[in-house]
């Protein structure tokens, strides 16, 4: 809403979370997931670095050339399935900060509205079913429920392309390029 900053905010909803008892302190602090925050925060720290050398650039620029002669959804559509690749095998929050820079760089240097492209990187990440090992709800039911790893292959490679058809529908019509 834009009183106040994202991160006061959520500072002053947890405390108020902890003074109401709606929690307790130690449980707030068993809930967060530190591996998470580090794989986040090694993502966020390789994308500025990505950004600030010059390779989002360099990596915008050949996803642009590759399909610029397809247009527009073209080079969106790059971007989604690139996130969406990496997100298969890094966590989503990791491929959404790598991918991130190279997207904006890919809008800019096509000149197109570069909110399309920032969802795409958001859905893509998030879109990501093939595999048990990069999302940890994958994870939980992968050893208990008996699956193998081609049990996700084979269901999630189709919802993969179900939501990449149904997303890049979508996105160009609610944010147009």
């Amino acid at each position: 809403t834009g009183v106040l900053p994202i991160a006061i905010g959520s500072s002053v909803a947890g405390g108020g979370l902890i003074a109401t008892r709606c929690i307790s302190g130690p449980a707030a602090r068993q809930s967060i997931q530190m591996h998470v925050l580090v794989v986040i925060a090694a993502g966020l720290g390789l994308a500025r670095a990505i950004d600030k050398t010059g390779a989002a650039s360099v990596l915008a620029g050949l996803i642009v050339n590759a399909a610029i002669v397809l247009g527009p959804l073209a080079i969106l559509a790059v971007v989604y399935g690139v996130t969406m690749l990496l997100s298969e095998f890094l966590h989503h929050a990791a491929s959404a900060a790598l991918m991130f820079p190279i997207a904006m760089a890919a809008a800019e240097r096509a000149d197109l509205d570069p909110r399309a492209f920032v969802v795409a990187v958001a859905i893509g990440a998030s879109c990501a079913f093939a595999s048990p090992v990069t999302y940890q709800t994958h994870l939980l039911v992968y050893g208990p429920g008996g699956y193998r790893f081609t049990d996700f292959v084979r269901v999630g490679l189709p919802l993969d392309f179900v939501c990449a058809a149904v997303a890049l529908l979508v996105i160009p019509a609610v944010w147009p390029l």
